[in-house]
């Protein structure tokens, strides 16, 4: 089982939070405040990533297909300038011969 930091966690949700804020309707459209530092286009990354995640959840149970560990690295995410890695996960042998086919 794979241990999370409490640091980690903690700047997932810093990531997360500051996105929302960046995001809030502001008389019908959204506000656009870019930190000088990249924090939004940090936080473009993180939503893109879960968003890619979804999708891709989607597709494959579309297929039939389940990976019960397709996720986003929290390690991926908890640096100064995040870069999201989306981890596939183990399967067993029967789960990938169904993920293969369906890619032929």
């Amino acid at each position: 089982m794979r241990m999370r930091s409490v640091k980690s966690a903690d700047r997932w949700g810093r990531v997360k939070e500051e996105h929302a804020r960046a995001h809030v309707p502001a008389q019908g459209r959204p506000h656009v405040h870019t930190p000088p530092d990249g924090r939004r286009d940090s936080a473009h990354r993180v939503e893109e990533a879960e968003e890619t995640v979804q999708d891709l959840r989607t597709a494959l149970a579309r297929a039939g297909i389940t990976l019960p560990s397709l996720r986003i690295d929290l390690a991926s995410v908890a640096r100064d300038t995040p870069r999201p890695l989306i981890v596939l996960g183990g399967c067993s042998v029967e789960v990938a011969a169904r993920l293969a086919a369906a890619l032929r």
